[in-house]
């Protein structure tokens, strides 16, 4: 281990000295009987046990080495050793110091504070303590400073012992509380005030648990799980304050570091938030509903405003004159009065909490909106749609004050496309215009409504269509569909036969009949619709004349190479359907399925895709079928 020392403030340092030593040194500067600072300590760990070494000459030399704690004091009581606990936290025996320079019956008290492992089942790490009252000549039996009675961990404490009162405060990361083990951690603490003799129960330091292994997050690979000795305290008259790091942030790895007080008392008040009017008054209940640790100091209650009216005046007033609480829990009041015309604005009121000596402190706040009112304007959907006041635009919710009495303007905007979502205005809260003035005289909320609605996409290659392409309000009905089922476009004939759709609760259609020509349907997302066209212009009617019977012709040319005509002719209305078979009964091709009116018809067949050889023409309608046979001959 190495010790120096400068004795101009830093400025220079002496060369190092050797003292023997592992790991952990600390240093503690004591009173020697009425010679402050007349003792420096230096401790440190060494094999199994911990050594202690003191200087009454300011550190120049360490005459005194002594053995402080050995390994085992009493049966199984402390058992030295670095374990693993949590998978990221060892156990480091780590000798944590204090020395006592109160003007009490314990100055000069030494004190150490250590994490050792029990020998307990399922138990790697408790909180120890020992005191020396011989400036570390003799030290008292190790006690357990953690009261959990439990086979969880406590690890890595830290000390300190106030100046003032004597008061010996130990803090230390503890997972007394983990339920469900998944490495719960909170702070906990302890504070004795008779020298370390006892200590009253242990109160919980910290306001959060946490998983200390996340602090593991960002290791090299091979590396161990290590969370670092990052902890300390500093004692203010009856408390401390407390410095520790955890990870409460999450798993992103964030390392924190938070403080607190200890012992501590809880502060609310109510209300926080109030109006007040010209020569008014009012009163705020401040309360110390519990306390933590053994807190036992006065609380003592002022207040502040963050800036004073530049007409009029604001005073407060304690009621029965109590700015104190002595007594927990315990409320006290305190009042609020304008006088005269006070300049129209939100004044922050902070009101202080605080310890005899200052510590602990806490701030409160009181919103007090005098001859004014807030005024919070936003929509229901929050950074997507915005709205105006007084001109300026915004695009998230906003709050405001202004002088009661006064009038502003208020505008929704819109309708705002994001995509293939719309957003469209539907009415404010105070179902005003879209653009309106509003008289403020008391707190309001002004939200302005928006519905949404999302687009059918449509996807034709024929310009027949009906709904496509527009915005329609979320799972409200509505139409789309085709004029009709037949159409011509461009010189030539096609026919509708049914819709494929896509995306979450789109239509598609069961058949290829073409009978679902409308649709109604409602959307609760973006969806697209594509209508299936088929090619019929080779299909044509025949004159005008109404034939009295079913009938297909025979082909002709035939044989033929490449195309041949079929004729047939149709009595009813009705679907029609023309199929090439091969000679072994395949099907080759469908040339014509479709509804056609009566009449007589042509289409022609080429026989470019096929080679030579007999086929078979099959017409098939409601009422009749015939076949007729050919020959291709290339």
């Amino acid at each position: 281990m190495r010790f120096t020392r400068s004795t101009d403030f830093g400025a220079t340092w002496a060369s190092p000295m050797t003292i023997t030593g592992d790991q952990g040194a600390y240093i503690a500067v004591g009173a020697n009987g009425n010679i402050s600072g007349g003792n420096v300590y230096f401790s440190c760990s060494y094999s199994s046990g911990i050594r202690f070494y003191r200087s009454t000459d300011g550190g120049v030399t360490f005459p005194f080495n002594l053995q402080a704690i050995s390994g085992i004091v009493g049966p199984g009581v402390i058992c030295y050793g670095r374990y693993t606990m949590k998978n990221c936290i060892r156990t480091d025996i780590f000798p944590r110091m204090a020395a006592d320079n109160s003007f009490t019956s314990t100055r000069g008290n030494v004190y150490l504070t250590w994490a050792a492992n029990p020998q307990q089942a399922n138990d790697l790490a408790d909180v120890f303590f020992s005191r020396s009252t011989n400036f570390g000549v003799n030290w008292s039996t190790p006690i357990r400073v953690n009261d959990d009675n439990t086979t969880t961990d406590q690890w890595m404490p830290a000390i300190t012992c106030d100046k003032k009162t004597g008061k010996i405060f130990i803090f230390w990361y503890d997972s007394r509380v983990d339920p469900t083990g998944n490495l719960t951690t909170e702070m906990w603490g302890a504070t004795s005030t008779n020298g370390g003799v006892s200590f009253p129960p242990n109160a919980r330091v910290s306001n959060a648990s946490f998983n200390p292994n996340l602090m593991a997050v960002g290791q090299g690979a091979g590396e161990a799980n290590y969370m670092g000795d990052y902890i300390g305290n500093s004692g203010s008259g009856n408390s401390s304050m407390n410095a520790w790091m955890d990870s409460r942030g999450g798993i992103s790895g964030v390392q924190g570091s938070y403080v607190g007080y200890f012992p501590d008392f809880a502060m609310t008040l109510n209300p926080s938030v109030r109006n007040l009017a010209n020569n008014d008054s009012i009163t705020v209940t401040l309360s110390v509903p519990a306390i933590k640790g053994t807190f036992t100091d006065r609380v003592k209650f002022t207040q502040s405003l963050d800036t004073l009216p530049a007409s009029g005046s604001i005073q407060f007033s304690y009621v029965n004159g109590k700015d104190s609480i002595t007594t927990f829990p315990d409320s006290t009041y305190l009042k609020i009065k304008t006088i005269g015309t006070v300049t129209p604005r939100l004044y922050h009121l902070n009101i202080l909490g605080s310890g005899l000596n200052g510590t602990p402190i806490h701030r409160r706040t009181v919103d007090l909106y005098v001859n004014s009112s807030s005024v919070t304007v936003g929509t229901n959907r929050e950074g997507i749609d915005s709205f105006k006041v007084n001109g300026v635009l915004y695009n998230f919710t906003h709050q405001f004050v202004f002088a009661n009495g006064s009038t502003i303007s208020v505008q929704a905007l819109g309708p705002t496309i994001n995509g293939n979502v719309r957003y469209v205005f539907r009415n404010w809260s105070d179902f005003g215009d879209t653009s309106h003035n509003v008289t403020i005289t008391a707190p309001l909320t002004l939200t302005a409504f928006y519905k949404i609605q999302y687009k059918l996409q449509m996807f034709s290659s024929i310009p027949f269509t009906i709904g496509g392409n527009q915005y329609y309000d979320s799972a409200v009905a509505f139409q789309f569909g085709v004029t009709n089922r037949i159409v011509n476009y461009s010189g030539q004939q096609y026919t509708f036969r049914g819709w494929d759709g896509f995306g979450t609760g789109a239509y598609s259609s069961p058949d290829s009949t073409g009978l679902d020509t409308m649709v109604t349907t409602s959307i609760i997302n973006t969806i697209v619709e594509v209508p299936r066209w088929i090619n019929t212009t080779s299909i044509q009617n025949i004159g005008t004349e109404i034939p009295k019977e079913y009938k297909l012709y025979q082909n002709y040319p035939n044989p033929f190479n490449p195309t041949t005509t079929i004729n047939f002719d149709i009595i009813k209305t009705g679907n029609v359907k023309v199929v090439i078979y091969d000679a072994l009964g395949r099907e080759v091709k469908i040339l014509v399925n479709e509804t056609a009116p009566p009449g007589r018809y042509r289409v022609t067949f080429n026989s470019e895709s096929v080679s030579s050889g007999v086929y078979f023409y099959k017409i098939i309608t409601k009422d009749f079928v015939d076949v007729k046979k050919m020959l291709v001959i290339k």
